[in-house]
């Protein structure tokens, strides 16, 4: 093989490694693209969750409001209107919704130190049609939803002695 050939083949084996280099960049500024992309998701998904943290303890502070409904085993429709006499008790204003300025009375009467941060998280998780107010079926589903939380977490009752 003459020089001039060996050159040539030189030549060649440079650019394929210039490509290839090349493709390896495109496929660094990808991959840190994709990197960027997932940490970002992951900060929504952190955001989210924290928002719903904080809604549902602004909503186990609420859910003293008729947590003796709640202890009786009862009919579904006699624990359905004690739960409209306690929703009608927040409803300061007789609308048939609890605005934020009655969400907000409402948890500072059990939790004092409950910011607008609270109740705007608190509405938000529980305001399903997105109205920025609270009907009695949402407050239905979310003291149902409570209620079911609160049994599971309760701790089990110790067997009777015989």
């Amino acid at each position: 093989m003459s020089l001039e050939d060996e050159l040539k083949a030189l030549g060649l084996e440079a650019g394929k490694a210039v490509d290839d280099a090349k493709e390896q960049t495109q496929v660094a500024r990808r991959m840190k693209k994709s990197s960027k992309d997932l940490t970002d998701q992951l900060s929504d998904m952190k955001a989210t969750l924290d928002t719903i943290a904080g809604a549902a303890s602004a909503w186990q502070a609420l859910g003293s409001f008729g947590a003796e409904v709640r202890r009786e085993r009862r009919g579904s429709k006699e624990i359905e209107c004690d739960l409209k006499k306690v929703f009608n008790s927040l409803d300061l204003d007789g609308s048939g919704e609890l605005e934020m300025s009655e969400v907000k009375a409402a948890l500072m009467e059990n939790d004092p130190s409950a910011t607008d941060e609270d109740v705007e998280k608190l509405l938000t998780w529980a305001d399903t049609d997105n109205n920025g107010k609270i009907d009695f079926k949402e407050y239905m589903t979310i003291m149902n939803y409570k209620a079911a939380v609160d049994q599971v977490s309760a701790p089990a009752a110790a067997p009777a002695a015989s």
